[in-house]
């Protein structure tokens, strides 16, 4: 594999536009940004922010627009893609850039106010394999176990196509060296896996020091598709802390795996997994009973991947019906008392 690139600005194409606010606010009272794919750790794409409502959002114009390169580079290749990433907006601490990816795995760091690019960087993945290309995201997390000052004090994660966990350093895309093999983890290995048939798309998440990553597992190619192991890493060293299989006892079975976001709870240590369907998508002979973990909702415990509960939304499901948006955690308010739901 060849080595990573972390550089500056490519030439473009792929297109990011951003419509800026009314009027200029100082940086002492900026409203709220956006550091997680949902928002929040707990999906729920919400923000208090101000500044735009009804009686100005007809005077907003495109303040600057952004293309990637991707086309340029990538051609015919581009037909096998699609663009779904969330862009988050860094803290100050980490550069206070606007970062995106690419359906190939580049991160692209931007000056949020211009537009103009600072930093990118291409994990170089293998193309193989007939699946289509996407990123949903990075993560972004704070290091405490990394002195002050140091690089990688404030990292990026990605998971990739090509099956690979990359730790980044949020002000300038360098791989942090000291995660796994020169900031990469190799996930789920090549054993008896036909390129392209499990690859990551969605960002993974990281909490307390746990980083957790799904897969996306290809569908109605066979009965016995992989599994969708769920699989935990230390996020400062990339060391293996644990795996949860979703479909634990099913063995003429596959899938169930978690390819949409997940969600954390930090407070309590909760991690919740959207899990898809078991295959074979369209004939249940093969899986007798209820298909658990698959369609459901799971909650693990963060740092050792046990299971605290479940909700199965379908059971033995035939329709490929599948759990595709992030869990949202909020705070329900019954008769004067709040419970975190």
């Amino acid at each position: 594999m060849a080595a990573p690139l972390a550089h500056k600005p490519p030439p473009t194409t792929w297109l990011l536009a951003l419509l800026p606010a009314v009027c200029s606010v100082p940086a002492a009272t900026a409203e709220p940004g956006w550091l997680y794919y949902g928002g929040d750790q707990g999906g729920r794409h919400y923000s208090d922010a101000a500044q735009i409502d009804r009686s100005n959002v007809q005077d907003l114009e495109v303040a600057w627009t952004f293309r990637s390169g991707d086309m340029a580079t990538y051609g015919e290749e581009m037909t096998k893609t699609s663009t779904q990433s969330t862009p988050i907006l860094l803290p100050a601490a980490a550069g206070e850039s606007l970062v995106y990816c690419t359906p190939f795995n580049r991160v692209i760091a931007l000056d949020p106010a211009s537009g103009a690019q600072r930093w990118s960087f291409d994990p170089q993945i293998d193309h193989g394999g007939d699946r289509p290309f996407r990123c949903r995201g990075v993560s972004y997390a704070r290091e405490p176990r990394t002195p002050v000052g140091k690089a990688c004090r404030h990292r990026l994660y990605l998971s990739t196509h090509d099956r690979q966990l990359w730790a980044i350093d949020a002000t300038d895309g360098r791989p942090c060296g000291g995660f796994g093999e020169g900031g990469r983890v190799q996930l789920y290995g090549d054993g008896g896996l036909v390129p392209g048939e499990v690859s990551n798309s969605s960002a993974p998440v990281v909490a307390d020091g746990v980083v957790v990553t799904g897969s996306t597992v290809i569908d109605f190619v066979r009965a016995t598709t992989p599994r969708g192991t769920v699989m935990a890493f230390d996020s400062f060293s990339g060391q293996p802390l644990w795996q949860f299989d979703p479909l634990q006892g099913h063995a003429g079975s596959g899938s169930a795996n978690v390819w949409a976001p997940m969600s954390v709870d930090e407070e309590h240590g909760l991690l919740y997994l959207p899990t898809s369907a078991a295959s074979p998508d369209y004939y249940g002979v093969d899986r007798p009973g209820d298909d658990l973990y698959a369609n459901s909702v799971v909650a693990l415990d963060l740092h050792s991947g046990e299971l605290r509960w479940h909700f199965q939304h379908v059971r033995d499901v035939l329709w490929d019906y599948e759990t595709p948006a992030q869990p949202i955690l909020f705070d329900w308010r019954k008769n004067g008392e709040v419970i975190s739901a």
